[in-house]
This record gives C-alpha cells, structure tokens and sequence, in this order.
C-alpha cells in the first residue's frame, strides 16, 4: 500500500507508537505534503528533534503544489469545508492516487471519495 502521511501520522510514527509504527513499516511508499514539512518544522521542537524530522523527511516523497494541486485544493476547499492545510493534503493524496494516512476526525468524516486510513485504529 501506498500512503500520503498527515502530519499527525508522522508525529505519531516518531514518537513510537506502535500502530503508526507497524503500519509504516508495511507501506511500499511513503509521502508527504510540503504542508506536513512545514507544519512539523513549525512546531516548537527542539534542535534534536528537528533534526529527527528532517531525517525522517528526507526518505520520504514530499510534494509540492502545481496548478493541478491549487485546482484541486479549491474544489475540496468550497465542496467539503476543510482548512487549506487540509484540502492541500487531501487533494494531493488524490492527485498520487495514494492512501491518506490520517487521525484527523475532520478529515475522516469529510472525504469519502478517497482511501482514508487512521493508523491508531480508531472506529471512523
């Protein structure tokens, strides 16, 4: 399987949790949104800890937007009420044709139309 990570999913997979873990480690690919690089370079993490995600990053696939990616995020955006952090994400899992790895609730309930995975397992 191929999975688009949330930012959630990478937080979780590097904090340890074994859910996230296991389901990491099964992937055939793994990839980002340049949102998710952002957002976890953003957060007030220490030195050590950056460099942990930067490590992390740099063996993954991390998109960038295009105009294909704006076309989309402004379908999702006006059809499905997300934040546009969000609608970028979704709408570029679709553009890979990826599975969404995500705990967001928000974006669990709001986009049907895709393959939507919660690593925690939590009941949709």
């Amino acid at each position: 399987m191929n999975l688009f990570l949330d930012t959630n999913v990478i937080i979780y997979f590097l904090e340890g949790e074994n859910k996230t873990v296991k389901l990491l480690s099964t992937a055939s690919r793994l990839a980002t949104s340049f949102i998710t690089e952002i957002e976890l370079l953003s957060y007030n993490v220490t030195e050590e800890e950056k460099a942990s995600i930067r490590q992390f990053i740099e063996k993954i696939d991390v998109l960038y937007a295009d105009k294909e990616t704006v076309t989309k995020t402004v379908d999702i955006r006006q059809n499905r009420h997300l934040k546009i952090p969000d609608a970028i994400i979704v709408a570029q899992a679709q553009q890979i044709n990826f599975t969404l790895a995500t705990a967001d609730k928000e974006i669990i309930n709001k986009v049907g139309d895709i393959a939507v995975i919660n690593p925690l397992g939590n009941d949709i």
